[in-house]
């Protein structure tokens, strides 16, 4: 038994002297790390600010640049002197990264294979809007990460294209990665990468224009980007919905855009919709239900209350958060209350308290 005791007890110091081992380098590899990021800070601030101030940037520079970038803390604080000399004189700095583009190209070759490097390279050609000058063979370098087989890199070079501000290299680049069935971005991520483009009513009406062209990955995230940043397209959206030929992702998008922008030539069909007549799938019920929540009327309250009855979870939920809402006579809560349905009762009582719950 004191054997077993004193084996534990070793194990214990062991494990206790290895985690303040690795305490210990941490804080000394931190240390050391960021006094060599000072170090480089400096010096790089003091070469670019030399080349700056003459007609051309040096071979030597280049060759200097090409060498000694390459650590990720070389390159952090190559692009924080640049950040910072871009500050107080940024047009010194704009001719500076035109004339120096070479290093990018000799950087992008050489950590090819290196994906935390590589999307660091991109993150710096989209944060200096680099792929906004004149240069046609760095626009291909950063189409060609749009292939890459890290989506992070993919994001960060569909990033930077959309933050040039060009709509047809965007779309061009949408159009591009619709035709590729092997890129994958994950559809959320997507939307969001579409906010970085300025111009939300031009991006929106390219999209609309070039909708067919992309694959149903991208027709979802431009149909969900379009929804939260104009409502100049319900004709256009009450088509797609209409349309057997898009995926049913794409047909439920579209019926969620009618839905956030009130019509009352689309309250018809939100009816259909509601009753379960016109799709075999409940998210169409669904949608349609919480869409109903804007026309308020004595039809669209009895089409819910039959759908508190409905053997979807869903569907009887949004019927009685609508119904809730309305804020209708104790009568026809207590009549649906007093029912036999016990599924309608339950969701019911829940969105009413919860509405007191909020008040």
């Amino acid at each position: 038994m004191q054997s077993k005791a004193q084996l534990l007890l070793i194990i214990y110091s062991i494990v206790a002297l290895s985690m303040i081992l690795f305490d210990i380098f941490t804080v000394l590899y931190t240390s050391y790390s960021n006094r060599r990021f000072d170090v480089l800070f400096r010096r790089y601030s003091i070469l670019i600010k030399e080349e700056t101030e003459k007609e051309e940037v040096s071979k030597k520079h280049i060759k200097y640049l090409s060498k000694n970038l390459n650590s990720i803390v070389s390159m952090r604080a190559y692009k924080e002197a640049v950040v910072s000399l871009n500050e107080r004189h940024p047009i010194e700095i704009k001719k500076y990264l035109n004339d120096s583009l070479e290093v990018i190209f000799i950087l992008f070759n050489k950590t090819k294979d290196d994906v935390v490097k590589t999307s660091y390279l991109i993150s710096f050609v989209k944060q200096f809007e680099l792929l906004n000058l004149k240069n046609k063979a760095l626009k291909r370098l950063i189409f060609r990460m749009l292939e890459h087989p890290s989506i992070y890199c993919r994001y960060q070079a569909l990033e930077a294209i959309s933050n040039t501000g060009k709509i047809d290299f965007l779309i061009h680049a949408l159009k591009y990665i619709s035709s590729k069935q092997n890129l994958s971005f994950q559809q959320r991520a997507l939307t969001e990468l579409l906010t970085v483009y300025k111009n939300k009513d031009e991006l929106c009406s390219a999209l609309i224009e070039n909708f067919d062209s992309f694959n149903d990955e991208i027709q979802l995230s431009c149909s969900n980007y379009i929804r939260f940043n104009n409502g100049s397209y319900t004709k256009e959206f009450l088509e797609i919905y209409k349309s057997k030929k898009y995926d049913d992702e794409i047909r439920l998008s579209a019926i969620r855009y009618l839905s956030k922008y009130k019509d009352e030539s689309h309250r018809d069909l939100f009816i259909k919709l509601a009753r379960g007549e016109d799709e075999y799938r409940w998210e169409f019920q669904s949608i349609a239900i919480e869409a109903l929540s804007a026309y308020k009327d004595e039809e669209v309250i009895e089409v819910l209350k039959k759908d508190l009855s409905s053997r979807y979870w869903y569907v009887r939920t949004n019927a009685a958060k609508v119904l809730s809402d309305f804020e209708l006579n104790e009568e026809v809560y207590t009549e649906i209350i007093n029912g036999d349905d016990k599924y309608a009762r339950d969701a019911l009582l829940y969105q009413l308290e919860r509405k007191k719950e909020n008040l």
